[in-house]
């Protein structure tokens, strides 16, 4: 599958996703006991896991403090060389970045 077409899945999903967070914010205060926990289960974690998978923010992966104690995890070196290589792809071209 072509990196475009996982962008574009991955977008979709995080669109879609977020439309239920519409409703339970805008409707009324006695029909929100029937969106929680499908929002807080399921919704906000997909969102969550989506946006972080379409982020390729590498200079913030690598220096952010909360993921230190998976640095020396095989699996996270992975994921942060995967997130660097798309970062470099990204600045070569589109210019700029950090």
């Amino acid at each position: 599958m072509k990196d475009a077409t996982k962008r574009s899945i991955l977008r979709w999903i995080h669109i879609v996703f977020s439309i239920p967070i519409l409703g339970y914010i805008y409707s009324p205060f006695e029909e929100i006991p029937k969106y929680a926990a499908r929002v807080r289960l399921v919704v906000v974690p997909v969102m969550l896991l989506s946006g972080f998978w379409r982020n390729h923010n590498y200079p913030w992966f690598q220096r952010d403090k909360n993921w230190n104690n998976l640095r020396s995890d095989p699996g996270y070196q992975r994921i942060l060389a995967d997130i660097k290589s798309h970062w470099e792809r990204y600045n070569k071209q589109f210019g700029g970045g950090g």
